[in-house]
């Protein structure tokens, strides 16, 4: 009996021990996203306080009141970022110019695709000469699947094999 009571002691311990582990690595992680959203926030505050005209253009995007066509074209990932948190469903932008910007997989991921899957204004998407791999066309596909607004998306000049998944 007393060895049955140590085995089942040990088993209720290995897994508190467990258990304790996976709570580490989970607040390990939830603290390396804030330290990043924190970071990604600073950047953007920064980006802001250098080029204002973006913020300027996304309020105006807000209200409904900017152009048919903008660019962000060699703009820094934090301008892109915060473009791609703020854009809207429905606006008069028609054509959004994202080439050069150093667009990656997590930002396509995260922000654009999103944005694309209720996208009811943008046509043309110009993604050409940036950071994406398969992993970012297949969620541009992915997004594709339910917008029947966007008529032109340029890929060209990425990372994307020849055949994508």
């Amino acid at each position: 009996i007393s060895l049955g009571l140590v085995g089942s002691e040990m088993c209720i311990r290995d897994r508190y021990e467990a258990s304790n582990a996976q709570s580490q690595s989970e607040n390990i992680r939830l603290a390396g996203e804030e330290r990043r959203k924190r970071r990604q926030q600073t950047e953007e505050q920064s980006f802001l306080q250098k080029y204002p005209d973006i913020a300027t253009w996304v309020e105006r995007m807000r209200r409904g009141e900017c152009g048919k066509y903008f660019s962000l074209t060699k703009t820094k990932v934090a301008g892109v970022r915060y473009v791609l948190r703020n854009l809207v469903p429905a606006c008069p932008l028609r054509i959004l110019d994202l080439r050069h910007c150093h667009l990656n997989d997590d930002l396509c991921c995260s922000l654009l695709a999103p944005h694309l899957k209720t996208n009811r204004c943008i046509e043309n998407l110009d993604v050409s000469e940036n950071l994406l791999s398969e992993v970012g066309a297949k969620a541009l596909s992915d997004a594709l699947e339910v917008n029947d607004v966007l008529k032109a998306l340029n890929l060209s000049h990425n990372a994307i094999a020849r055949r994508g998944e």
